[in-house]
């Protein structure tokens, strides 16, 4: 009972003999009041259904309010167990939902009892009630990808094209997995909405590979591998480290021009050539950049009216594919 109590103690030898009665020193003590009240259940209790597909099941996510343990002595709420019809389907849940997942098919009740920290459990709350339907598991494989072909585009990069696959097992295509050389494992894996591929992974000049390509729907049903199409890089080529040459045409050094110089006059044009080809041609008008051509011919642009009369230095530069840049080319016209 609550209050205070005195502990005494006799010893008995294995004789059977006892000796006096003794109180122990400091064995008062205070017994607390105990938690015998069971907690309160959540006052609701909500589903939602997630029905299944050919290649999920069906799920049902349950919720409810916290509950409460607030009488007198209350050791308060620890938990929660949830239960499918009589039977205990968690384990203690310490938030406020929970996912029943692989559900069965047919019509669901559920309840929920909280638990307080005296071990004692609340009566159920009102059910809860779901419905799952049954759909069939798709266990057909899709197509088989057709008309693959593999283009080495470089020696380090082929590109695969194929034609699409189809699923009629109802999960629907999810994508291809692409095969090198033989391997079991996929090289990559590509979406549904691509039917094609760039491997530049790891690649070696002039050195043949070979790839099949598979396709997987969404209920992990895979198709027949292709037949292998090979494929080799290309061999490796000296880098282009030259700068383009780079010239003027018109005008000529010391030449005087007047009013517009431009492509459509003639009367200011250079010329550029490179073996990896010609990215640009920038003109320059004492030092600052007028204008950039990127194709033949190659004209600058500049309205000799807008400057002061008399010497100015024009230049032009060249830029190559390889990334080489010309000397800038330099000459003095006179404005007039």
């Amino acid at each position: 009972n609550d209050g205070s109590h005195t502990i005494s103690a006799v010893a008995r030898d294995v004789a059977g003999n006892t000796s006096d009665l003794a109180s122990i020193s400091s064995s008062t003590f205070t017994v607390a009041n105990l938690d015998t009240t069971p907690p309160n259940p959540p006052t609701s209790l909500s589903g939602a259904t997630t029905q299944p597909t050919s290649s999920t099941a069906a799920k049902v996510t349950l919720s409810w309010p916290a509950a409460s343990d607030v009488i007198t002595n209350a050791s308060g709420v620890k938990g929660y167990y949830v239960y499918r019809g009589t039977m205990v389907i968690s384990p203690l849940v310490a938030g406020t939902s929970y996912t029943d997942i692989n559900v069965p098919t047919g019509s669901l009740s559920y309840t929920v009892r909280s638990v307080d920290n005296a071990g004692l459990t609340s009566t159920t709350t009102s059910p809860a009630y779901a419905t799952t339907i049954n759909v069939p598991v798709d266990t057909t494989a899709p197509t088989i990808p057709t008309n693959v072909t593999a283009t080495a585009v470089s020696s380090s990069q082929i590109n695969l094209v194929w034609s699409p696959s189809s699923d009629t097992g109802g999960s629907g295509l999810r994508g291809y997995n692409i095969y090198r050389n033989g391997s079991t494992t996929p090289h990559n894996t590509i979406p549904l909405t691509a039917t094609s591929y760039g491997d530049a992974s790891g690649l070696s000049p002039s050195t043949t590979y070979s790839y099949t390509v598979e396709a997987v729907d969404n209920a992990g049903n895979k198709s027949p591998k292709t037949v292998a199409v090979s494929v080799s890089t290309a061999g490796t080529t000296s880098a282009d480290v030259t700068p383009p040459s780079v010239a003027w045409v018109v005008p000529a050094p010391g030449d005087t021009v007047r009013g517009t110089l431009n492509e459509d006059n003639g009367n200011c044009r250079a010329t550029a050539t490179d073996s990896s080809g010609i990215a640009k041609v920038e003109f320059y008008l004492d030092g600052r950049l007028t204008n950039t051509e990127v194709s033949d011919p190659y004209s600058c642009i500049i309205d000799v009216r807008r400057y002061s009369r008399g010497w100015h230095t024009i230049g032009v530069q060249a830029f190559d594919n390889a990334g080489n840049v010309s000397p800038r080319v330099s000459e003095e016209v006179r404005f007039r």
